[in-house]
């Protein structure tokens, strides 16, 4: 019962991690008063556009209008050389490599995070395994998640979703086969050390019986 409920717990926090990364998407990214104001602002500096151009447009020919076109052509130049070097800076879809690495950074941070707590997980084996694995697999998603957008730069469409599933599930499984591998390898070696304990045990004389127990010592002291 114990560890039905803990499972349960490590279930629900698993839940409210997801939540909380993803609760954002459901938000309407702009309400209909801004969608509103916004429209009636478009119609007035479009109106204001008009009226600016046939100001302009009576002023041709004077000294006020050239020194217009001088300052535009300047501000032009000056518009070209900052859309140049804001190219130059651009890394994948952002504006630099910096607000890059700030969105790839700590998603990347999450999945070693989540990956050295699986291994832990199957590791220890304890009765809260499946809680945690379950848990520590949700975090792997969203790291995977984020970590693919701060590359692809796009995730509207629900394949994009059932990739980043894929990812996550398929490295769960193998990590869980990084472990038994481990484990494998690891009770060979015990193995091979306790028969070749049991050789020293048949072939050592009594004379060397001390030189044997030293040995024994400093290979149980390294298990």
């Amino acid at each position: 019962m114990v560890k039905n409920k803990s499972n349960i717990l490590y279930f629900l926090l698993a839940v409210v991690v997801a939540t909380a990364f993803f609760a954002h998407e459901s938000i309407t990214p702009k309400s209909e008063l801004l969608v509103y104001k916004t429209k009636v602002w478009e119609e007035h500096k479009s109106k204001r556009t008009k009226a600016l151009n046939e100001l302009k447009s009576s002023t041709i020919g004077s000294p006020l209008y050239k020194a217009y076109l001088i300052e535009k052509k300047a501000t032009d130049i000056a518009f070209n050389e900052l859309t140049k070097e804001r190219a130059n800076q651009k890394f994948l879809h952002f504006k630099s490599f910096r607000q890059f690495m700030g969105e790839f950074g700590w998603a990347f941070g999450l999945l070693i995070y989540s990956c050295f707590n699986l291994i832990k997980t199957f590791i220890r084996k304890i009765n809260t395994s499946l809680g945690e694995t379950i848990l520590h697999s949700t975090i792997a998603f969203i790291a995977i998640f984020y970590v693919r957008w701060a590359f692809l730069g796009e995730y509207s469409n629900i394949s994009y979703v059932v990739i980043n599933l894929i990812c996550a599930v398929s490295l769960v499984f193998a990590t869980y086969l990084f472990v038994k591998a481990k484990e494998r390898y690891l009770d060979g070696l015990k193995e091979n050390i306790r028969n070749l304990i049991s050789f020293i045990f048949k072939v050592t004389p009594r004379s060397m019986e001390d030189e044997k127990w030293d040995v024994l010592e400093k290979v149980a002291d390294n298990e």
